[in-house]
């Protein structure tokens, strides 16, 4: 279930992300790892949504989980770089007005 931090339509303003963009296979990649000296423990490769692979927001997430976990994380651009502008992001509603229902919810309906 998703949380409500993703009906917010904000994007991230308080972290930077940390890792490179690189090429592999032909795919223009976001790569990122655990912190110098820590041994990964595998790989992730996260698919970005519609807003695509250079949204602030989930590279932020892919740094936190090579460094969480720890592992290397693959963030490819699947979508040839065509996707959503992060401007819509500022059009959705906000959580504090307008909730969006859980799944199988009815809207206005408690959880």
């Amino acid at each position: 279930m998703a949380c409500t931090d993703c009906y917010k339509g904000t994007l991230r303003s308080d972290r930077l992300p940390t890792g490179t963009e690189e090429v592999i296979h032909g795919l223009n990649t976001y790569v990122t790892h655990p912190d110098p000296g820590v041994v990964p423990l595998g790989t992730v490769v996260i698919f970005s949504d519609a807003y695509g692979w250079k949204l602030r927001n989930t590279r932020v997430l892919a740094d936190e989980y090579a460094k969480r976990v720890p592992c290397t994380v693959y963030l490819p651009d699947l979508m040839d770089g065509i996707c959503q502008s992060a401007s819509f992001l500022f059009f959705l509603p906000s959580t504090s007005t307008n909730k969006a229902p859980v799944l199988g919810q009815k809207p206005n309906q408690p959880p």
